[in-house]
């Protein structure tokens, strides 16, 4: 495989997971206004809510934290699988001024 193929390639997966990215952050958005309409108020009222732990029993302040936190994990490692094309480009424009200057010897 060459190298154009090679980062053609590259640059196809890196589409795909963005594409994938995109929907479920477009799923996530449907779903969180499908539940603003349901609930009949705000993003401000039930953000007021969702952030003022008074609302919550101690158990399901807790749970909600460890839910938070797992999600934000989930998408900083999503988020890190995608890669910059342009910072690809520019490393393999590098390695190709590198010039192959050893001499085989058995």
């Amino acid at each position: 495989m060459s190298t154009e193929e090679k980062r053609a390639n590259e640059l196809k997966i890196m589409q795909q997971t963005i594409n994938e990215l995109q929907i479920l952050s477009e799923n996530l958005n449907r779903n969180y206004q499908n539940v603003l309409q349901e609930l009949q108020i705000s993003q401000e009222e039930f953000t007021l809510f969702v952030t003022n732990p008074n609302n919550f029993t101690e158990k399901e302040w807790k749970e909600m934290h460890q839910a938070e936190e797992e999600m934000k994990q989930l998408i900083t490692a999503q988020l890190t699988e995608v890669v910059n094309p342009k910072a690809t480009k520019q490393k393999y424009a590098q390695r190709s001024q590198i010039k192959n200057n050893w001499i085989f010897v058995r």
